[in-house]
């Protein structure tokens, strides 16, 4: 089944760009949902993820830049969703500010996006309007080794309505070798 997506502007592809990207995995009213390693933004099940520029939050940069308000991506700007061209660039991310998210995140999980509407070619991937996720990747160890219930998050990330696989691997650049290794042999 098709998650339903909503209506977009016409993408500028196509088809969707898909790349890559890593998640961390936090619960939320007593579910579990993907969210930006990067911000606090949340990818809502069954519901497009649509980019917005976060000028307020970079007002210093801006005020020597002198941007005028636009919509993500904007080909000046850094804005817009991300997604990298290949698991390993995606795997860098895995573990970003692994400190400062400790205790909000459940785990970590990398996986494909699909990127549409305006897309901007970046210097490791691209940045698009709309995107959703394709696949996820669920590793079955922490990065200490710690054994988690990958199956369990697996499960409650179905919600997604997207393929969700367990690898047994414990790190983002242990699944990215594993995956860049499938791919080949594919």
């Amino acid at each position: 089944m098709e998650p339903h997506l909503g209506s977009a502007a016409a993408p500028d592809y196509l088809e969707p760009v898909v790349g890559w990207r890593s998640w961390v995995v936090v619960e939320q009213e007593g579910a579990l949902r993907l969210r930006s390693v990067v911000f606090k933004t949340v990818w809502e099940p069954r519901a497009e993820l649509r980019a917005t520029c976060e000028r307020p939050a970079r007002r210093l940069r801006l005020r020597l830049r002198r941007l005028e308000p636009h919509d993500a991506p904007f080909a000046g700007c850094e804005c817009g969703v991300y997604a990298s061209s290949d698991p390993e660039s995606a795997a860098g991310y895995f573990y970003l500010y692994s400190d400062l998210l400790r205790r909000a995140v459940r785990h970590r999980v990398i996986g494909t996006v699909n990127l549409w509407g305006t897309i901007v070619e970046a210097e490791r991937g691209w940045r698009g309007a709309c995107a959703y996720p394709k696949e996820i990747y669920v590793p079955t160890r922490e990065p200490r080794g710690r054994l988690v219930d990958a199956e369990e998050i697996a499960v409650r990330l179905a919600d997604y309505g997207v393929p969700v696989h367990i690898v047994g691997v414990r790190d983002g650049s242990g699944i990215a070798a594993a995956l860049t290794e499938a791919q080949g042999r594919g």
